[in-house]
C-alpha cells in the first residue's frame, strides 16, 4: 500500500486555493485560512481538507498539524 505524502496550503486565496486544488489528486492536501468563507468553498467544489486556522497562533498552528 502505498502511503500519500501529506501537503500544508496556508492561505485559501487564489493562489492557496489553486496550489491545494492542483495538489489534491496526488497529497493528502490540508487548506487552512483564517477566513471560513474561501474554506467552505474550496471544500464544496474540490473536495479539499479546510481547517479554520489563524497561523500567527503558534499554539493554534501546533494543534491544527498535530491532527493531521
Amino acid at each position: 500500500m502505498e502511503v500519500r505524502k501529506k501537503v500544508v496550503v496556508l492561505g485559501c486565496g487564489r493562489i492557496g486555493t489553486t496550489i491545494a486544488r492542483d495538489l489534491h489528486p496526488e497529497f493528502d492536501v490540508l487548506v487552512t485560512d483564517i477566513n471560513p468563507e474561501p474554506l467552505a468553498n474550496a471544500t464544496k467544489k474540490y473536495g479539499i481538507h479546510a481547517e479554520v486556522c489563524d497561523v500567527s497562533d503558534d499554539h493554534a498552528l501546533s494543534l491544527l498539524l498535530s491532527g493531521f
